[in-house]
């Protein structure tokens, strides 16, 4: 697994030459699944931060000193200037994603309703629900959740210390929760599908356990 306090602020290249560093990581609250890796492009290009997909990354690239991409200074150069300060827009994203030529990620996700034969008025409002939600949901910061309190059912539990992704940066799979309490400074591993909700006008997470089994969840050891 890579942790995201790791990941942030590694080097990473074009095909043909340094770009700058990883500045943040963006995802999706519901599916955990990260979207982008936000580069600072430094003195390369300064003031300015570009989006890259995790699937440019090329691989293998554990061992490496910087990430690899299967892009062009130029390509990057040229790409859409995008406030990384500001919620992104779909019609943002669109054109980032034509620049690319890359598949959008929320053209895979549309959920279909129930078949007409079998579906109750109710299930069919439902489904589109469903739908709307997934394809206009706001991408969160991983530098800014690293600050979120956590909720338990039953109670307030701690805060987020890190994100540990999967080695293809492509999902979230454990919030690395720091204990409030008696235990004060124990970090635990909280799976990411255990997250009910996060609320980040308040800058909460809400997870499906009581503080109980968060507490006793598997130490997390940043050093290992």
């Amino acid at each position: 697994m890579i942790k995201a306090k790791q990941l942030i602020g590694k080097p990473i290249d074009a095909s043909d030459g340094d770009i700058g560093s990883v500045h943040d990581v963006y995802f999706e609250s519901q599916t955990w699944n990260v979207r982008y890796l936000v580069v600072d492009t430094g003195r390369w290009l300064p003031g300015r931060k570009v989006l890259i997909i995790p699937g440019a990354i090329v691989k293998p690239w554990h061992e490496e000193d910087s990430l690899p991409l299967d892009l062009t200074q130029d390509q990057i150069k040229s790409s859409p200037e995008i406030d990384t300060a500001a919620p992104m827009s779909r019609v943002a994203e669109d054109i980032l994603h034509r620049h690319y030529n890359w598949t959008p990620y929320w053209s895979l996700m549309t959920v279909p309703p129930p078949s007409l034969v079998t579906a109750s008025d109710e299930e069919r409002r439902e489904a589109e629900r469903t739908a709307e939600s997934l394809n206009g949901e706001r991408l969160l910061s991983a530098k800014e959740v690293r600050e979120y309190r956590v909720h338990a059912n039953d109670e307030e539990v701690g805060s987020v210390a890190d994100l540990l992704l999967d080695d293809e940066c492509g999902r979230i799979l454990f919030l690395a929760v720091t204990v409030d309490g008696i235990l004060t400074g124990k970090d635990v591993l909280v799976p990411a599908h255990l997250v009910s909700r996060v609320d980040w006008s308040d800058s909460t997470i809400h997870v499906e356990a009581t503080r109980r089994a968060i507490e006793t969840s598997q130490e997390y050891t940043p050093a290992a």
